[in-house]
Parts: C-alpha cells; structure tokens; sequence
C-alpha cells in the first residue's frame, strides 16, 4: 500500500541509542532501514554538536540531522546552518559563575573540545564527554564564539545561578549542566523549509526534556518507554525502551514499517 512520505526526526541518546552509549540495538537500525525503504525520510535531531553526531551518522545511513540543539542543520552530509549562543549573555552568565566561584568550561567551536581554567572544573565534572584543555590564565572575554557552556553543580546548588533564568539549559547529569541550544523544533521547521516538504508530515521521536521542544501538537510525537515523564505527558504514543526495541516497535504499531 502506498504511504505518505512522513519525515522522521530521531533524538539520539536514550532513543535511538540504548542510554548514552551510542549502542544502536538491531531493531532500530533495521527500522531505519525499512522506513527509509518505504519512501520515507529519516533524520537524527539532537542536542550534540555536530562534530560529536557526525561520526555515528554513516554507520546508521543518516545523512540529514538537526544539531546543537537546534542551532545546527545538516542536508545531504553538509553542513548548511550553524548558530551559537549569545556571546554577551554567555559573558555575563561566565562573570558571574566566576563571581561565586562556580566551576566552569566552555566550547569554543564545533568541535570535541572545551576549555576551562579551574582544576575543580574538572575533578567535579569527571568526564570523558570532550578533551578538557586547563589554562589557568584563560579568559573568556577574549571568546566571541560559544557553543556550550559546562557549570559543575549539583542540582541543590543550581538555584543560586542566575544564568539559568535567560540561557537555554539541560542538566546532563547530577554533576555538570550544560548550557545550549534548546529549540529542536526550530531546527526542523528550517530543515522542513529548505527541503521543501510539508511540516504536516512530521513524526518525532525523543526520551529526554530536551525533546519538549519538538513534541508539537501537529506532528506525531513519540516517547520511548524510558523517557522522561514530562515527555510523555507530551507524546501522542509512548512505546518500549529503546533497549526493548521501542524503535521499531512504533514503527510497526503504526504501520510505517
């Protein structure tokens, strides 16, 4: 039976991978396949950068992706949008963590890489997420490109940052917040635009807050069985966990494969 071309938008940690391992389970790579087969679209939103995600893309046979959050947009394996955060407010919100002597880092350019001058930044923070750089004599006023702003804090202490109340944030784990772009659905409806296809046509699939964002009501709107519950108070369906072939499984419920 011929089906209308949807357009599939994957979040990538915890939905299309199980948890952050960048582990793609059969099932999902064999929807990927199978959707791609029946004439629709696939692509990846997510809040890494697209220096990150670029590297796990040709494997799963992606070549379009929303990125940064949002920020970034990527058709036919070329980068075609690339924005990044407010330098005057990532300098302000930098003043001030330094003020109240709040562990920091920050990424530059698009790429797996983020400074800091703080030897706590990188004892609290205990990551492997990027290659840190230290220089104790960094100054960040000498910056005038920011793509993610790393604060080392605990969930207890984030009320005391005001930053937090005029930039996009997501704490991405009980020690560190990362400070990015939180506008998915932006970058979709850009990428809908440039490919010329209808914004009806839109299924998304997410587990995280982060994914609020892209869960509009006009679009089909899908959470894992391991999403966070304030997703799912915003998703159409909720399905398996994405280590229990939810992927696939919406896939089929729906009849798209």
């Amino acid at each position: 039976m011929l089906q209308t071309k949807k357009y599939f938008f994957f979040d990538f940690d915890g939905t299309l991978t199980i948890g952050s391992t960048a582990c793609v389970p059969p099932s999902a790579r064999k929807a990927l396949d199978l959707l791609r087969a029946n004439g629709h679209s696939v692509a990846v939103a997510t809040g890494r950068m697209e220096a990150d995600i670029a590297r796990f893309l040709p494997d799963l046979g992606i070549r379009n992706a929303v990125t940064d959050g949002g920020y970034g947009i990527v058709i036919d394996g070329n980068i075609v949008q690339m924005k990044t955060l407010d330098p005057a407010l990532c300098h302000k919100a930098l003043e001030e963590l330094s003020a109240k002597h709040i562990p920091w880092g920050f990424t530059c350019a698009n790429e797996k890489v983020r400074y800091t001058n703080s030897v706590e930044f990188l004892l609290k923070i205990n990551d492997y997420y990027a290659k840190s750089i230290l220089d104790p004599d960094l100054d960040f006023h000498a910056f005038s490109t920011f793509h993610k702003l790393y604060i080392a804090c605990t969930e207890e202490d984030q009320g005391q940052i005001e930053a937090l109340s005029y930039l996009p944030w997501v704490r991405f784990n009980e020690r560190c917040i990362f400070i990015e772009a939180t506008e998915k659905q932006k970058g979709i409806l850009t990428m809908l635009s440039m490919l010329h296809a209808p914004q009806e046509d839109v299924v998304v699939f997410g587990d995280g807050t982060n994914d609020i964002s892209m869960f509009l009501p006009e679009w089909t709107c899908i959470a894992l069985g391991n999403a966070h519950p304030a997703l799912k108070q915003h998703a159409d369906y909720v399905t398996t966990p994405s280590y229990q072939d939810g992927v696939f499984n919406a896939c089929r419920h729906f009849g798209w494969i």
